[in-house]
């Protein structure tokens, strides 16, 4: 247990100053409105369920990229993330927003936020996650009774997102290497081993943000509606419920 607290503490060092300089100046972390994020929230909303009423936490908020426009469409949104830093930038970016924030880490989450939220959300951040299944017994410790999980991810079978991590300025394999992890049956028996139920695995999407902002996302909703993608997908949706 030693080794593996120590393995992960080394993993949390990295990972905190890998996105406290890399994320910090990287322009596509900066919240911004897009066709390509808004997509990307509808897809989630869509898949929870969620409703106004609902209180959210969204995990690995960073900047609040997926946080402001969950906030601008009237829900209640609290944000965890394991970085001070971009908690900061977040909050900078509010503009009078109101957003409670927790630096924290998912794998260990403060006792005030134990089932304190009907749903827990996250864009593009178990693959950060140093372990899978502890970071869904932290989703479960801050669901109330009922209450879904949704998380928005890579599809670690498809061949873009090497290619995006060898050429893309301010990603690495070091920091991003977990997407190769991101298949199916791995997510579904982490959810299980953790306690929780999964409700629903779906292939969405396949451009990438500047083809998407350009036009790209009428034709990749054909492609969802008719279901021709399968796991050819670029990422994938998955839903549990405690």
């Amino acid at each position: 247990m030693i080794g593996d607290a120590r393995s992960h503490e080394k993993h949390n060092r990295h990972q905190r100053a890998h996105f406290d300089t890399e994320s910090l100046s990287n322009p596509r972390m900066v919240p911004s409105a897009s066709t390509y994020v808004e997509r990307h929230v509808d897809r989630v909303i869509a898949a929870s369920g969620i409703r106004a009423s609902d209180r959210i936490l969204d995990v690995g908020c960073g900047q609040g990229r997926f946080s402001i426009p969950l906030i601008d469409r009237g829900f209640d949104v609290t944000g965890l993330d394991l970085s001070r830093d971009l908690l900061n930038a977040l909050v900078g970016h509010l503009d009078g927003r109101r957003m409670a924030v927790h630096c924290a880490d998912l794998l260990d989450p403060p006792t005030e936020l134990h089932e304190s939220f009907d749903a827990v959300l996250g864009f593009f951040m178990l693959h950060h996650v140093p372990d899978l299944v502890a970071a869904f017994e932290g989703v479960k410790l801050c669901l109330r009774p009922g209450g879904v999980a949704a998380f928005l991810e890579p599809n670690g079978y498809s061949p873009l997102f090497p290619i995006q991590i060898t050429i893309t300025p301010h990603m690495s394999w070091r920091s991003d290497k977990g997407v190769l992890s991101m298949r199916r049956a791995k997510l579904m028996r982490s959810l299980r081993r953790a306690g929780l139920t999964p409700t629903e695995h779906t292939w969405t999407g396949l451009f990438p943000p500047a083809i998407t902002n350009r036009g790209g996302g009428s034709f990749e909703d054909r492609l969802d509606a008719l279901g021709l993608l399968g796991p050819l997908a670029s990422f994938q949706l998955v839903t549990a419920r405690r």
